[in-house]
């Protein structure tokens, strides 16, 4: 790993697996900041590396199709762990801890949230808080939308159907204020539809490319 920059000299980097199933919903703690401040950054630098899986998976398995078979299929993929060939992990999450003031975040487009072949995409994506964010369902049938604030209590934060092919749906930022991690899942009998929101305070965070690196 290459580490080249003042703003993150002696900071912890955290891995955090949101390709695991319920491994991170934990991790919204770390977020818990108010005071990040916004500051011109000359000197930035650049961290890169790889996240690689050691030792043996356990097999993944299928997930059984138990309604709309006609359109969603007979199985799927938990696509809960995701590898490479020589173990790189895709969909992990990494980022650098107790950051108070550093750039700001680059100009997004509006993030989407899809509903497409009975799968959300993207499965994994990171967001600064108090965004918006569009929902589309691009699938013939009803979908639905239900995220969980992470955490014991998993905290219902929106709910939204979606029974109309094309439809879009916007979430506002009043929804998505509060720093952390959101689990979305299926109210609408599609169990297996699973992805996960990161709402950062900061910008100092990844989400690891197919074949575990990050930069």
């Amino acid at each position: 790993m290459k580490k080249r920059s003042q703003h993150t000299e002696g900071q912890s980097i955290r891995t955090s697996l949101f390709a695991l199933l319920y491994v991170s919903l934990g991790f919204a703690s770390v977020l818990a900041q108010t005071n990040y401040k916004v500051i011109n950054v000359t000197d930035g630098g650049i961290i890169t590396g790889r996240v690689v899986f050691a030792g043996t998976p356990r097999p993944e398995g299928n997930l059984e199709i138990t309604k709309d078979m006609k359109h969603c299929g007979v199985v799927k993929s938990s696509g809960r762990l995701l590898l490479s060939k020589d173990g790189g992990v895709r969909n992990a999450v990494i980022s650098i801890e107790e950051i108070n003031q550093g750039k700001k975040f680059a100009e997004y487009v509006k993030p989407v949230l899809d509903q497409r072949k009975c799968e959300y995409l993207p499965h994994v994506q990171v967001l600064p808080f108090g965004t918006t964010l569009e929902i589309v369902n691009s699938d013939e049938i009803l979908h639905n939308v239900h995220a969980y604030a992470g955490g014991q209590d998993m905290r219902s934060v929106f709910n939204i159907a979606q029974p109309i092919k094309g439809q879009k749906t916007t979430i506002k930022q009043a929804q998505l204020a509060q720093p952390g991690l959101l689990y979305l899942s299926c109210d609408a009998g599609h169990p297996w539809m699973t992805a996960y929101i990161l709402l950062a305070e900061h910008p100092y965070y990844c989400v690891t490319q197919p074949d575990g690196s990050f930069e």
